[in-house]
């Protein structure tokens, strides 16, 4: 029978330290890499939220031939507002979606960048550089 030496048989102390912060580093990447997952996650959703917003907007829009006024906002989609022509039993939207940071989308007409301009304050919640707006839409 063969005898190992106690070096043969266990892993040496700076072994160990070496995996360890291996270990770390690849951990540390992985939070920085994967940490901003969530917002790109609710950017897309905000984004696909602003579609259907302004699809029913462009509805609205045929049907009344103008969009809603700045008074009547995004409720106008929900609600039947004074004035409307038009306007389909159920409304252009079931109801009026909240963003994924649970704040109501912002609504101008006329636009900053558009003849309407729908957004997000984004995480911020404020209004920034970092505001998610229909405008941004790569079909716009």
């Amino acid at each position: 029978m063969q005898v190992m030496s106690r070096h043969q048989r266990a892993y040496t102390l700076m072994e160990l330290l070496i995996v360890i912060v291996i270990i770390g580093v690849l951990m540390g990447v992985a939070v920085v890499q994967f940490g901003s997952a969530p917002d790109d996650a609710r950017a897309v959703a905000v984004r696909q939220e602003l579609r259907n917003i302004q699809t029913a907007l462009e509805m609205f829009r045929a049907h009344n031939g103008e969009y809603p006024s700045n008074d009547q906002g995004l409720k106008a989609l929900v609600e039947k507002p004074n004035g409307a022509r038009n306007w389909p039993k159920g409304g252009y939207l079931a109801s009026l979606p909240k963003d994924p940071w649970g704040m109501e989308y912002k609504y101008l007409q006329p636009g900053q960048h558009g003849e309407v301009d729908v957004y997000s304050l984004g995480s911020d919640k404020r209004e920034s550089e970092n505001d998610i707006g229909n405008w941004m839409l790569d079909d716009q």
